[in-house]
């Protein structure tokens, strides 16, 4: 089931395994990113009012579930939904013809950590309809975690395996 209000201002819905191809067609403005985001695996959410399409992985949305069932602050607020990200700055060159004054307010603006991006606010109401579609969803969630960590495994094992290749190459090419 996916959750579209009336006008199709925005909408939700999931995605349970990893490669798939049965996701519901995208909007003709849903494109680049946005269209990426909208076949990933986990909850995908979309506002076709400002033409963005933000994403959860398996175990955001879990986390996400248990905060709602947890406050009813969202009850009056709404709730802002987004993308988890690490943001790590990268240094100016100090050599720069700019002003040090300048580079140093750009330092002050920049900082490193976790930040939300590719933001939707939702109502009171749409973050009731998300809520209870996260409830219902909750089972497929946990499968959707599992895989998303069998994934991250097999990733992982072809990381060591290069890491190790490259190893014994440079062994075999330069031996002590």
């Amino acid at each position: 089931m996916n959750v579209i209000n009336e006008e199709g201002a925005w909408g939700v819905h999931l995605i349970e395994k990893l490669y798939s191809s049965s996701y519901p067609q995208s909007p003709k403005w849903v494109t680049g990113w946005n269209e990426e985001r909208w076949s990933k695996l986990g909850v995908v959410v979309w506002d076709s009012q400002i033409h963005l399409v933000t994403h959860f992985r398996g175990s955001e949305a879990l986390d996400l579930l248990f905060q709602l069932q947890q406050s009813d602050a969202w009850k009056r607020e709404g709730l802002l939904v987004g993308e988890t990200v690490y943001t790590i700055p990268i240094p100016n060159n100090t050599n720069s013809k700019k002003r040090k004054q300048d580079q140093e307010e750009e330092k002050l603006e920049i900082k490193s950590g976790w930040r939300l991006i590719n933001t939707i606010q939702l109502s009171p109401d749409q973050t009731k309809q998300f809520f209870l579609f996260l409830e219902e969803k909750e089972e497929k969630l946990h499968n959707i975690v599992d895989e998303e960590e069998s994934e991250r495994r097999k990733i992982l094992g072809k990381v060591y395996s290069l890491i190790l290749s490259w190893r014994k190459e440079r062994l075999k090419n330069n031996p002590v």
